[in-house]
């Protein structure tokens, strides 16, 4: 294939995963707890145009052959706390996970017996008389212990900056449970499976001590920023009208060719 229509065709997919990166982060920016994703990318091989005797590499034309997606990096930073007086609405300052049962899980090294959500939106499930505390999709709340979280008077819930559950009865305060928190060594290395959750994996490491800070009846933003969106959406705009520009040239020049041999 002609190197500049070769060239162009990677930098027009390049560009145009990287709209859409930055299209589902705006679509994202009121959900709750949602983290932002931003996508990098890599050039690709670079190609000797000529060998000279000289094997110094700064004395070789180096030809390269375009870009590719490299990776997509979650960008774990805090979201703004909003205030919603309900009860069961939990939020996190600091680094740190509310912890789910996985419904579902399949990873042979039990990796994935957990989700892990900024999350905290949660609501009642009432099975056998029993009030489960789980998210908006079923999945079981789980306390320092493993142990799914029944909350017996939603009315009468409070919380503590350690995620302490307590109610009062008969003028005491009582201790529920505790709401179970996780972090890990490399955030970056969670795997997103949607539903605003993650799941460990080997590269985001062990799971560490938590040092944030729960907040009750209120909820944490996503830590979109749309102007800022916006401008990079702008920019690789930008870029996708060059590199197709780049294809356009690049036919041009073979249809002059063709013309002239012919």
């Amino acid at each position: 294939m002609f190197q500049p229509l070769h060239t162009g065709r990677l930098g027009l997919t390049a560009q145009q995963r990287g709209l859409d990166t930055i299209g589902n982060n705006i679509a994202n920016l009121s959900t709750t707890g949602y983290k932002k994703v931003r996508l990098d990318f890599q050039d690709n091989l670079y190609t000797r145009m000529f060998n000279k005797t000289d094997m110094d590499p700064d004395m070789n034309l180096q030809r390269g052959t375009g870009v590719r997606e490299y990776q997509t990096a979650r960008i774990h930073l805090q979201g703004a706390l909003v205030p919603t007086g309900r009860s069961l609405d939990f939020a996190l300052e600091g680094h740190g996970y509310f912890v789910l049962q996985n419904p579902n899980p399949v990873d042979e090294e039990e990796l994935d017996q957990y989700f892990f959500t900024r999350d905290g939106a949660f609501y009642l499930s009432d099975e056998e008389g029993e009030n489960f505390l789980v998210d908006e999709f079923g999945r079981y709340v789980m306390d320092t212990e493993g142990e799914r979280i029944i909350i017996p008077d939603p009315e009468n819930l409070f919380c503590d900056s350690m995620g302490n559950l307590t109610m009062m009865e008969n003028g005491e305060e009582i201790i529920i449970a505790q709401l179970g928190l996780a972090d890990f060594t490399n955030r970056g290395g969670l795997a997103s499976v949607g539903e605003n959750a993650f799941v460990q994996t080997v590269n985001s490491g062990e799971m560490l001590e938590v040092t944030a800070a729960v907040h009750h009846a209120a909820t944490e933003s996503s830590n979109v920023d749309l102007a800022e969106e916006m401008t990079r959406m702008i920019r690789t705009q930008r870029a996708y009208q060059i590199a197709s520009r780049c294809v356009t040239t690049a036919d041009q020049m073979m249809q002059v060719a063709n013309a002239i041999r012919s």
